[in-house]
């Protein structure tokens, strides 16, 4: 049985285009180590840790899906060198996240922590966790739906090539400021299929398409890859807290999935949407709001 220590790279970014693929290759790397049947145990150096961003979940999810289906004590870290990032890694929670520990640690994460992950039973949980630690007695208007609908489509859609795993999505939230003003931002991930591969298994016509042109076309109303009447109405869901908040034209939906990525803005009557290919392939999906109050 084999042990490994690995590098982290300086930027773990998914915002940045000069570091997202990168990101992405770091922790597919990891992924793939860590699938190796004589893998024992991997130790992350964050030492060279200069930034982190929604990158955060990611690590976190990589983490604990391990932890909790290989052993618990399979991925180990040491903190970053830098001391703001070492703050950050404390502060946030994410060194409580991500240490050795299996389901009780996943367990306790909901009692504290804006780090937590579970299935779809654990919706009304997370709404009320996020009220809860964001100190927002209401959120922002349509997020609830927004983070709802999020949540049946993993449970739907995600999975539906593999048995139900215990853990289905990873969220991370947090209350920050810029100089738009104060914002509320909320980033779930899954494991899963990903959208662009469900949109082309359910639209041959797509087979060929890039996947971020999958994404735009399941974000699209009445778009669904159960081609049923009346549904497809997830995507307009996740789009409404952009729409409707009023408070910022800053506001965003930012989505990953797979080779291809997505944002939608709206600004004044418009909507802008710009889309991108990665060089790296995001396993799952991960989709982040971020809400002006």
């Amino acid at each position: 049985m084999k042990k490994y220590t690995i590098k982290s790279i300086s930027h773990l970014c998914l915002y940045d285009n000069a570091h997202i693929d990168k990101s992405i290759e770091f922790v597919n790397s990891i992924t793939s180590i860590i699938e190796d049947p004589e893998t024992k145990q991997v130790c992350i150096d964050f030492g060279p840790l200069k930034k982190l961003t929604a990158a955060a979940n990611y690590v976190f999810c990589l983490f604990t899906h391990y932890q909790t289906t290989k052993n618990n004590n399979i991925l180990n870290i040491k903190m970053p060198n830098d001391q703001f990032m070492k703050d950050l890694f404390v502060n946030t929670g994410l060194f409580t996240a991500i240490r050795a520990g299996g389901s009780a640690k996943i367990k306790k994460l909901w009692l504290n922590s804006n780090f937590v992950c579970g299935n779809n039973s654990d919706a009304p949980k997370l709404l009320t966790a996020i009220r809860n630690r964001s100190g927002v007695s209401q959120l922002p208007i349509k997020l609830t739906a927004a983070i709802r609908e999020t949540l049946l489509n993993v449970n739907h859609h995600a999975y539906s090539h593999i048995d139900m795993p215990l853990l289905t999505w990873w969220c991370y939230f947090h209350i920050g400021e810029d100089d738009n003003g104060k914002f509320l931002s909320a980033v779930i991930l899954d494991r899963g299929k990903g959208i662009p591969q469900n949109i082309k298994d359910s639209f041959p016509l797509l087979h060929q398409s890039f996947d971020c042109e999958c994404i735009s076309h399941a974000m699209m109303e009445s778009i669904t890859s159960t081609k049923e009447l009346g549904r497809g109405k997830g995507s307009v869901d996740m789009k409404k807290p952009v729409r409707l908040n009023k408070v910022s034209s800053a506001d965003q939906l930012f989505v990953i999935s797979h080779k291809g990525k997505y944002s939608y803005e709206f600004i004044g009557d418009n909507d802008k949407i710009v889309v991108g290919s990665l060089n790296n392939s995001l396993k799952g999906t991960m989709i982040e709001w971020v809400l002006y109050y």
